[in-house]
């Protein structure tokens, strides 16, 4: 290999080494009459890093309207690739679509498959609300989810009130008011 410029010489593997392994490495100069005795080895390891995708939302989302105001939440597990510790899932859910407005920040531990979780609230009825929804582990953390919206089931009705009695009539009964000491019969 020629000499690197400022006394630093690289070189380039042709081909990737393979991940998870850990690989030495030594190195010795020529100088075509006199060459050196080769460095000490060296070790280093070529890792697979760990990734998480941004989970993906099931429910509620595309601005429906949820089963009631204290919605669960549900996405798909966030897919990933190499050593991956535990996985938690933090959920916002926020009254603008900036999250500037927060109602929750939840987190909760993965499940199988799908993660899920119902808020422990009420939240007002007949208004938009937007969540996303990230997954973490020790070391790595994934891109948010597409922000969704849903809204709250309006608040019910209230039944109409039931009609008043007939206000008993004024003024005296029929026959007029008795006489002290007299004996009404009814």
């Amino acid at each position: 290999i020629e000499p690197g410029a400022d006394g630093k010489t690289a070189y380039r593997l042709p081909d990737a080494l393979a991940a998870d392994r850990t690989y030495f490495w030594r190195a010795k100069a020529l100088d075509g009459a006199n060459e050196s005795a080769y460095s000490e080895a060296v070790s280093f390891a070529v890792v697979t890093p760990a990734e998480l995708q941004a989970p993906v939302p099931l429910y509620p989302i595309s601005a429906s309207t949820a089963a009631s105001q204290a919605p669960e939440f549900r996405v798909v597990n966030a897919a990933r690739s190499g050593p991956v510790g535990e996985v938690f899932y933090t959920f916002e859910i926020s009254a603008n679509e900036s999250f500037s407005a927060m109602i929750a920040i939840v987190t909760v531990p993965e499940r199988v498959a799908e993660t899920k979780f119902t808020i422990n609230q009420l939240l007002t009825a007949g208004i938009r609300f937007y969540w996303r929804v990230r997954a973490f582990d020790a070391n790595v953390t994934s891109a948010w989810s597409l922000t969704q919206s849903f809204f709250t089931p309006k608040a019910p009705t209230p039944s109409p009130a039931p009609s008043p009695s007939p206000a008993p009539p004024s003024g005296p009964p029929a026959g007029g008011w008795p006489k002290t000491g007299e004996e009404v019969v009814a």
